[in-house]
């Protein structure tokens, strides 16, 4: 499967951060991307959406919050697109 630019970094990104084993919210994600404060969720949000659908990312409801975490397809996917 070939990922854009902007989805591979987000997958790298999620992977990197505390080492795959907790799950985000968009501000942070793209934050963590190198977007501003203020930039940052909308920028990721829809991107993590997608990969979501595509199931390279799990979506996670917690008290109306929302967060995305890995999965193996994840990384297999990462490593498809090196």
């Amino acid at each position: 499967m070939k990922l854009s630019d902007a989805r591979r970094l987000i997958l790298t990104t999620l992977t990197e951060l505390a080492g795959g084993d907790m799950a985000w919210r968009p501000i942070t994600i793209g934050e963590e991307c190198g977007k501003s404060h203020h930039r940052a969720s909308s920028w990721a949000a829809p991107k993590l959406k997608a990969l979501a659908g595509l199931g390279l990312v799990e979506r996670i409801e917690d008290y109306g919050d929302i967060y995305y975490a890995i999965t193996p397809a994840d990384r297999r996917a990462l490593e498809e697109n090196e």
